[in-house]
């Protein structure tokens, strides 16, 4: 159920989720039932913190249930990428920084690194380090080349660096992933983002040409 969970939870936010209301009333499900089954297990534990924030929208209680998976296995690569999300959704990017660079320490041939990288890519995107962000970027499309945050974040962070045409570039290859992609469209499926953190994001996106 944990893993269901966590799987409806990144099907949404990669704009995979055929009935979006369906889906996330089954995934939230999911995450509770699991929750109350495998609370003690450091696995289910990032994973219901990932649906919780993806699905639930609940920023602060994803950031409780991935701390504590990392309480229960301090060497836990994913669990360290999971809880640098919900640090960088919360506009901390130094804590995400920070953990995220010990992730990389403990598995630097992590088969989920693709995610580390994009988490890491956001985080340097959200601190003002804008080549950075477009170099972790470009290792997460590197490793999973259809994976629309990085694509994110890239055209963000081109956009900001004053490299337009390029990012728009980048623009058209996320708008052939998913068509209807559209700022209003992530906005909803990001409302769990720190606004701060929306404000700058957004808008390089507008500037990089995501349509409104």
């Amino acid at each position: 159920m944990a893993r269901r969970a966590h799987i409806d939870g990144a099907r949404l936010h990669n704009g995979l989720a055929q009935d979006v209301a369906t889906e996330t009333t089954k995934g939230v499900g999911f995450a509770a039932r699991a929750f109350e089954l495998g609370r003690d297990d450091s696995n289910v534990l990032w994973m219901v913190a990932h649906a919780t924030l993806r699905l639930g929208m609940d920023r602060g209680r994803a950031k409780e249930l991935a701390h504590a998976s990392l309480a229960l296995n301090p060497n836990s690569a994913i669990a360290m990428t999971i809880a640098g999300l919900t640090e960088v959704m919360s506009g901390n990017p130094d804590k995400t920084l920070e953990l995220l660079g010990r992730a990389q320490r403990l598995n630097p041939r992590d088969p989920r690194g693709w995610l580390t990288t994009s988490v890491l890519s956001l985080a340097y995107l959200t601190s003002g380090q804008f080549e950075e962000a477009a170099s972790f970027a470009k290792k997460s499309l590197g490793d999973n080349p259809r994976f629309g945050s990085p694509l994110r974040v890239l055209a963000a962070s081109l956009a900001i660096m004053g490299h337009r045409d390029r990012a728009a570039d980048v623009i058209q290859k996320l708008l052939k992933l998913e068509p209807q992609l559209s700022l209003s469209i992530l906005r909803a499926r990001l409302m769990y983002m720190d606004e701060r953190v929306w404000d700058r994001f957004s808008g390089a996106l507008r500037l990089a040409g995501l349509p409104e």
